[in-house]
């Protein structure tokens, strides 16, 4: 099966102690925001700065995105301003990350957008193929099969998994008509770059049909041809096909959450 749109993953929003830092001013001084430590999503993302900022500050936040742009905005019931050049650790901050890479302060607000997309976007060069919906593939978590004496049978289980499954193909640098195969001169390294985030197992969105961005789901890596625990990846070179230029990878397994 195949899906009949072009899609799109939105993905790179890792926190650690290099960037986890918010220097912002409600207008009686620096405050200090830490986000939590950890891998998300952009919807994950949002979440986890409202929470760091409503930790120290008086005003109560609400954070933003619009999912065509990746534009992220900050927002608040008072005004402050965000300490983006002279913070004291601005050198561990994740605004470049979130999108706010003007290099100064904001002035005095109730809200601030930023200046560019937060983030990572992949976009798959051809429509996704050997595609399985996660409504057609689920299994039970650490499940067993009970049978009593009169022969009744009862599952016992702690949940349910669900999976999806696809595969890339005609990855390339090469020139495309940009209408079977989307053009990208940087097509192969982006697609390396994005490989190479997901098999660090980090959480990724997905959006199957980009012209919807605002219906998604969140995925992560299980398994690839190369590795049972989807570590490894292994890209293709169509020689065989006669196809010199034109990569691809396929059956690439992963969890659904909800």
């Amino acid at each position: 099966m195949a899906l009949s749109t072009f899609s799109i993953f939105y993905y790179g929003y890792t926190v650690n102690a290099g960037n986890k830092f918010i220097n912002f001013d409600e207008g009686a001084g620096e405050l200090t925001a830490q986000i939590e430590i950890g891998s998300y999503t952009l919807t994950e993302i949002l979440v986890k700065i409202k929470t760091a900022m409503d930790a120290v500050g008086t005003d109560t936040y609400t954070v933003t995105v619009d999912r065509d742009t990746r534009i992220i905005t900050i927002a608040s019931d008072g005004t402050f301003s965000l300490l983006l050049s002279t913070g004291s650790q601005v050198g561990s901050s994740p605004f470049s990350l979130l999108g706010f890479t003007s290099g100064a302060d904001t002035a005095s607000a109730a809200s601030h957008a930023g200046d560019e997309a937060s983030g990572f976007s992949y976009k798959p060069q051809f429509i996704l193929q050997d595609f399985t919906d996660s409504d057609n593939w689920q299994e039970a978590i650490d499940s067993s099969v009970n049978e009593s004496a009169t022969g009744s049978l009862e599952v016992v289980n702690f949940g349910t998994r669900f999976f999806t499954e696809f595969s890339f193909k005609f990855i390339s640098n090469l020139s495309q008509d940009h209408t079977i195969i989307k053009n990208n001169p940087t097509g192969l390294a982006d697609a390396q770059v994005f490989l190479r985030e997901i098999t660090t197992k980090n959480p990724v969105e997905i959006m199957f049909d980009i012209s919807d961005r605002a219906t998604f789901k969140k995925i992560v890596l299980e398994s690839t041809p190369s590795s049972s625990t989807g570590t490894a990846y292994k890209l293709k070179e169509l020689t065989g096909k006669n196809l010199p230029g034109y990569y691809e990878i396929n059956n690439l397994k992963f969890r659904v959450f909800p």
